[in-house]
């Protein structure tokens, strides 16, 4: 038990009670879209998985070895993404895409924890989820395929990346042949 308080049930913040996972059920099958919705890999999923689901997936690691995918393979393609103080949002942020962050227990959550930052706001920014209308409002403007924080979400990309072109490999590579004397013509 971490001390938190466990006020989503179903594992998702915004999301407190079944009409809520219902709801946003719903609005993914209207708006054609898909939910794949990553637990941390203690979390308890029971109720969650008593619900016929089809547009929230539980994309778990047994999920992503059956699709033969890592993690990240499987970002690479989202069309957004929602997370929470996750480090998954500074990588996400290469992409420019929408991010949803869900911080309605944030207050609470550094009472226990320390951030790095005085005000995590001021260097975790996209659209800010509070509530299960915030939630919603958030899968009808990815579905429509708007971006209202690319701005933002640019300028904090620049803020934590120096580099996003995609070639991070090959700066790789090449620093390990010169500083190490990495060869690859081994047998």
């Amino acid at each position: 038990e971490d001390g938190l308080k466990p006020r989503f049930p179903y594992g998702m913040p915004a999301v407190e009670t079944r009409e809520d996972l219902l709801a946003l059920e719903q609005k993914l099958k209207k708006t054609g879209l898909t939910l794949y919705f990553r637990p941390h890999p203690v979390q308890e999923l029971t109720l969650i998985k008593q619900e016929p689901l089809e547009h929230i997936i539980i994309a778990d690691d047994d999920f992503l070895h059956r699709q033969g995918v890592t993690l990240y393979e499987w970002m690479a393609g989202a069309e957004a993404i929602i997370t929470d103080y996750s480090s998954v949002y500074y990588d996400f942020l290469l992409t420019a895409r929408p991010i949803g962050l869900t911080m309605a227990d944030k207050e609470e959550y550094f009472q226990k924890y320390r951030c790095a930052f005085d005000d995590v706001t001021d260097y975790v920014k996209g659209c800010y989820i509070q509530s299960m209308e915030e939630l919603l409002q958030f899968v009808e403007t990815v579905a429509a395929g708007e971006n209202p924080w690319k701005e933002e979400l640019i300028s904090q990309r620049n803020l934590f990346h120096d580099r996003w072109d995609g070639k991070a490999s090959e700066r790789l590579y090449e620093y390990m042949r010169k500083n190490w004397n990495f060869d690859n013509t081994r047998d």
